[in-house]
């Protein structure tokens, strides 16, 4: 019989006859310190989840905003003042037909913008509360309708559409009056400057929905 002064075992003939519950100890506490580190990890990756879901989607009662569109990570929304304003900004980037069609389907509008305290007010939202959504484009309702001659810019989301009587746009802006063109909001310029543009409706951006 041989006794291991360091390892507390006992061996017989060669065959451990019995192990040290150290040892076993040791081995328990190192698998028990992995699933601890394990679940540390877990926990951390959920909280950090978590933390960026509310940076994204405030805490507020959204009571102007639709349901379908509740806790959709890539579509967050907010109130401002007495309406509900929804973003496209991860997975979805349609044309302008396709973003008019989803906001309609849930009982709101593309963006319209009818003065200058609203324009500012959806400005001010994006560039200084979520500047995590400025680095974007984002279809309004805005479009050019009629012939190149006789034609207007117009708000196509509440028939009757109605004309602009307000205007952001940027320097030489718009580009092309004529059919076929869409306005979009781009906030990665100042105020001051102007940061509406036209660019034909059949290409994928972002858009902005808002409750009627």
């Amino acid at each position: 019989m041989r006794y291991d002064v360091m390892a507390k075992n006992i061996w017989e003939d060669g065959e451990l006859v019995k192990k040290s519950p150290v040892a076993k100890k040791i081995r328990t506490d190192t698998h028990g310190k992995m699933k601890s580190s394990s679940f540390k990890l877990t926990l951390l990756a959920i909280m950090i989840a978590a933390c960026w879901a509310s940076h994204l989607l405030p805490n507020e009662t959204k009571e102007y905003c639709p349901e379908f569109l509740q806790g959709n990570m890539s579509m967050p929304c907010w109130n401002l003042g007495s309406k509900c304003y929804c973003f496209s900004i991860v997975y979805f980037r349609p044309d302008w037909s396709r973003a008019d069609a989803f906001c309609r389907g849930g009982n709101m509008t593309l963006l319209s913008v009818d003065s200058e305290e609203e324009d500012q007010l959806i400005f001010k939202h994006i560039r200084q509360d979520h500047p995590e959504l400025d680095d974007g484009s984002y279809w309004t309702s805005g479009r050019f309708s009629g012939s190149i001659l006789n034609g207007q810019w117009e708000w196509a989301s509440t028939e009757p559409f109605q004309p602009f009587n307000y205007t952001n746009w940027y320097v030489g802006e718009p580009g092309f009056n004529k059919p076929g063109y869409c306005v979009y909001f781009y906030f990665g310029y100042y105020y001051e400057y102007g940061y509406w543009w036209d660019y034909p409706c059949d290409h994928s951006y972002g858009f902005i929905c808002e409750s009627n």
